[in-house]
């Protein structure tokens, strides 16, 4: 084998690998995930009263609007971007709150690699449905 072939084989081996790390998590989680409709049976709005945090990802008060659903819960958007905090900066991330459709419990969601990504449990933060 070339030398040339053995140095693209050790690179693009890798590269596959983290592609398909990226693309199958986000295929695997597709569970009939569809945009949220007017006869969809939870309230269109969840209000978060105080701002919450989970790892480096921050949730602002406000009124977060019913998105998406799909066979485990409800999506609710952020009013405006979540801000996530790092020795670079704070950088905005698009998500917002996701509500179980069996336990009620509430977590934060954010779009991460071309997916959602649920993360922590904000069951504890002060919220209220409204419609």
């Amino acid at each position: 084998m070339k030398s040339s072939q053995r140095v693209l084989r050790r690179f693009l081996s890798p590269f596959i690998s983290f592609l398909c790390a990226l693309l199958l998590p986000s295929c695997a989680s597709d569970r009939h995930f569809r945009a949220a409709r007017a006869g969809d049976p939870s309230p269109r709005f969840i209000e978060l009263q105080e701002e919450q945090s989970i790892s480096t990802i921050h949730f602002l008060p406000g009124l977060y609007s019913l998105d998406s659903v799909d066979d485990t819960g409800y999506y609710y958007r952020a009013p405006r971007p979540l801000r996530q905090h790092s020795f670079a900066g704070s950088l905005p991330q698009e998500g917002g709150i996701f509500v179980d459709k069996t336990n009620q419990k509430v977590r934060g969601y954010i779009v991460w690699a071309a997916g959602l990504t649920k993360i922590g449990n904000l069951s504890h933060a002060r919220y209220r449905f409204r419609d």
